[in-house]
């Protein structure tokens, strides 16, 4: 399940959105990633919608993981809950195909410190980068359309991230206690959970 328990979403956040400036993009995600896919991790055949899972390190060996687009033919969708927890990587890169990224994905990935979130992504899950202390950079994908509770929770490295136009849900604690000091809320936003940065200690804006 991408989504944990949540608590406290405020559905009214008129007073605390604004609309990025029209010259403002997104910047452009790499089509290609700059090595070949990972091999020797553990994929699984989905049967409910013909497709692939990709559920761990299995015996990759690399620490820069190139998530595949397809894998025996078939796309790779999914991201299964807890797949690389705690485990020793400091990149990953994840394809256009990767449709849901399942909670606590990457929690305690202590190593990690980028991560390319590809454009088909629509849900990152409660806990997905959790504790990822050095996770500085993130480019996040145009589709993500929700941002589930405490996903990025205690990222303390993270000082700064470009939410796409077209999220609609930023729940319960997705960035408290990151070190970002400032976050822009896309106009598409309509549900915004409660305690966002509250241990951003260098905080000073958010619009």
């Amino acid at each position: 399940d991408t989504k944990s328990p949540v608590v406290g979403i405020q559905t009214d956040i008129s007073a605390s959105v604004s609309t990025p400036a029209a010259s403002e993009t997104l910047p452009k995600l790499p089509d290609t990633p700059s090595k070949a896919p990972s091999e020797g991790l553990q994929i699984e055949w989905r049967r409910d919608d013909d497709s692939y899972a990709v559920f761990g390190l299995g015996s990759c060996t690399d620490s820069y993981i190139v998530i595949p687009e397809r894998y025996e033919g078939f796309p790779v969708t999914k991201i299964q809950m807890s797949a690389f927890a705690g485990e020793s990587i400091t990149g990953i890169w994840i394809p256009d195909t990767v449709t849901v990224i399942e909670g606590d994905a990457f929690a305690g990935c202590l190593e990690l410190s980028s991560v390319r979130i590809g454009d088909g992504v629509e849900s990152i899950g409660g806990g997905a980068f959790a504790t990822c202390v050095n996770l500085c950079e993130v480019t996040m994908g145009k589709s993500v359309r929700a941002i589930y509770n405490q996903a990025f929770l205690e990222c303390k490295s993270l000082t700064t991230i470009r939410l796409p136009e077209g999220l609609q849900s930023i729940d319960y604690a997705a960035f408290y206690g990151t070190g970002l000091y400032e976050i822009e809320i896309p106009s598409s936003v309509t549900s915004l959970g409660e305690q966002l940065l509250n241990r951003s200690a260098d905080l000073t804006k958010i619009t």
